[in-house]
């Protein structure tokens, strides 16, 4: 169930949230205190970047004398709630550069550095006592009424229209190549640049997006996106007839008219650099089944691709070529609209999504069969953006061969490389078999 914890912090300033419930996860052999501090572990896990990024960032800080952007990136602070309260860890960025600073990871390891780190976060973890919950639309009706308070004032004509953050949203796909031996992958790519009204002490009043798409190249803005920003930071949609509302619109027109080639220009440059890094886009069609036993002694047979007739002199890089563009075609339903993702407040959000990600898939040269896996390297909180995912997802990080192909049976006409060689298989087995049955 979806709801607002109406809290005070330390100071009695009263704030209004929405936060994950540590009773839907709670297992039932934890006591609410071991959830809490689970739940809380994972959200600030979610937000910490490798453990290579860190260093260089660390490295760069030190070069610079500079690490006061290090220590704000680095310190997380995460919130769950129960019936009674709202629980709040922070992770100490400063102390982490301490750490470094120090030279204490030399001795025990960076990984050893962050539990250290979490586990003061959680000793020292704040309680704040729930004061109420609302439900989504008692909450909105909380929100509106702040709302019409920042009309009243008239101030926010005075904010200033500022871009606040970028998300990508990605689809692949598949058309016919130019015989039919291939297929074609077309990447089709969308930005929407995140527009808010911001006044001078840094309070984010209203957003809207300004989207761009590989389809049109027409910069718009998405009317149905315009939300009024709370003094806690959660949204609700605005009216067309509210006064923030029409004037969030007429600055953000005048925003595009002003920068729309640089707004182009910059997709462009963004959009290549994205797509130099995916797969290979055009891809060959199953032909034939093959037939192999694997090095456990267990009898396979699938539909597969096949490098045989590729153009590349590397035999190897074609193998890892073909897995990638494999894998991306399976990873296709991972991806998840930016926005929904944020506004999911799962804990565990990061890990089914890589969950999802991690695939293990097979082809072959004709005589081996090869396996290739990918590992998920980055920071959770990058696989948000279906681009991030998809490049750090089709990264071939290990290749096996699994067994020699001892059995070929080619297919009438070949099938096209978005389907799905098993369904396909099982379904042509089956109609095989029920035209036997019926010439019986």
């Amino acid at each position: 169930m979806l709801l607002y914890y109406v809290y005070a912090d330390e100071k009695g300033d009263e704030h209004c949230n929405r936060y994950w419930d540590v009773r839907d996860s709670q297992f039932y052999n934890e006591s609410r205190a071991e959830a809490v501090d689970r739940l809380l572990t994972r959200s600030i896990k979610n937000g910490l970047p490798p453990w290579y990024s860190v260093m260089t960032k660390a490295v760069m800080a030190e070069e610079r004398n500079e690490w006061d952007e290090f220590v704000l990136d680095m310190t997380i602070t995460a919130r769950v709630a129960d019936e009674k309260f709202v629980y709040e860890a922070t992770f100490d960025g400063a102390m982490l550069r301490e750490k470094l600073k120090n030279e204490d990871l030399i001795h025990y390891g960076y990984t050893e550095a962050v539990e250290e780190l979490i586990g003061q976060a959680l000793a020292n973890q704040r309680r704040f006592p729930v004061l109420n919950t609302l439900s989504f639309n008692d909450h909105y009706d909380y929100c509106m009424k702040e709302c019409r308070t920042v009309e009243e004032r008239g101030d926010f004509k005075n904010a200033t229209l500022k871009v606040l953050e970028e998300r990508w949203r990605y689809h692949p796909t598949y058309v016919s190549g130019g015989s039919e031996h291939e297929m074609q992958r077309h990447d089709i790519l969308s930005s929407d640049t995140i527009l808010g009204l911001v006044r001078e002490d840094g309070r984010v009043l209203a957003t809207v997006e300004c989207c761009l798409d590989t389809i049109e190249r027409k910069p718009d803005l998405n009317l149905f996106s315009t939300q009024f920003v709370d003094r806690d930071g959660e949204k609700h949609i605005l009216g067309e007839k509210s006064p923030l509302y029409q004037h969030l619109i007429k600055e953000a027109k005048k925003y595009i008219r002003t920068y729309r080639e640089s707004l182009l220009n910059k997709f462009d440059r963004d959009v290549e650099e994205y797509t130099n890094q995916l797969p290979i886009s055009t891809v060959p069609n199953a032909e034939a089944i093959y037939e192999w036993t694997d090095h456990d002694f267990e009898d396979h047979r699938a539909m597969l691709l096949s490098v045989e007739g590729s153009q590349e002199s590397i035999k190897l890089v074609a193998i890892k070529r073909l897995l990638s563009a494999v894998i991306l075609k399976e990873i296709d339903q991972a991806f998840v609209r930016p926005v929904d993702f944020d506004n999911s407040l799962d804990p565990y959000k990061y890990e089914k999504l890589k969950d999802r990600l991690e695939q293990k898939v097979v082809v072959t040269d004709g005589r081996l069969v090869w396996e290739g896996r990918n590992s998920i390297d980055c920071a959770p909180n990058q696989l948000a953006n279906p681009l991030n995912a998809a490049i750090v997802a089709t990264r071939i990080d290990e290749l096996y061969h699994r067994g020699e192909v001892n059995q070929v049976t080619r297919l009438q006409q070949p099938v096209g490389f978005d389907r799905d060689f098993e369904h396909t298989l099982k379904w042509d087995d089956w109609q095989e078999k029920k035209a036997k049955s019926n010439s019986r």
